[in-house]
């Protein structure tokens, strides 16, 4: 049997709609996989940049903390440095005179200088008032470091209100000397 097209226009017109179906349809593809690899690769960009910035972070934090251990290693040595421990071995007896000397003086003694001359110590300082000087002997009286205490002079200071007076002690150290004035 023959097949006789009739309506031309129509299969023509079907044939019209299918290629325009492809193409809609291959651009629609390409357009959505266009997007997709551009998403993810801002998206990788982004976890790329900020992996980095992490990676800085943590390089930051690492060197803070070596620091922060380098700074803990150092103040929690016990051991003094070397030159340190030497200077406390051989002048052991002088430092703790000198320590004793600073921890009796009582409040309203403010001293100027501190002299150690042929195993004597020479205190200069001013007062408050005449009391403070009598404690401040007494004190160093009772010590177990120093002995003969002699008040030198004592001075009225008519310039300074604050401390009126001005002495100077001399006491002997038992053990060890000051090589130099403080």
């Amino acid at each position: 049997m023959i097949k006789i097209n009739l309506f031309p226009w129509r299969e023509q017109s079907q044939h019209r709609i299918k290629r325009l179906f492809i193409i809609i349809g291959s651009m629609m593809l390409i357009t959505s996989f266009l997007i997709v690899f551009i998403i993810s690769k801002v998206i990788a960009l982004r976890i790329n940049k900020q992996e980095n910035l992490n990676n800085q972070l943590h390089k930051q934090m690492e060197s803070l903390e070596n620091t922060k251990s380098k700074q803990q290693t150092v103040l929690l040595s016990t051991q003094p440095f070397p030159m340190q421990r030497k200077l406390y071995s051989e002048n052991k007896d002088k430092l703790q005179a000198l320590m004793q000397v600073i921890r009796l003086i009582p409040p309203g003694i403010y001293l100027e200088s501190i002299k150690e001359f042929n195993n004597e110590l020479v205190i200069i300082g001013n007062s408050e008032s005449n009391l403070d000087v009598s404690d401040l002997m007494l004190r160093f009286h009772l010590s177990s470091k120093l002995k003969e205490v002699k008040l030198q002079n004592m001075i009225l200071n008519k310039t300074d209100q604050n401390f009126p007076i001005k002495f100077e002690v001399i006491c002997t150290l038992i053990k060890g000397k000051i090589n130099h004035a403080i």
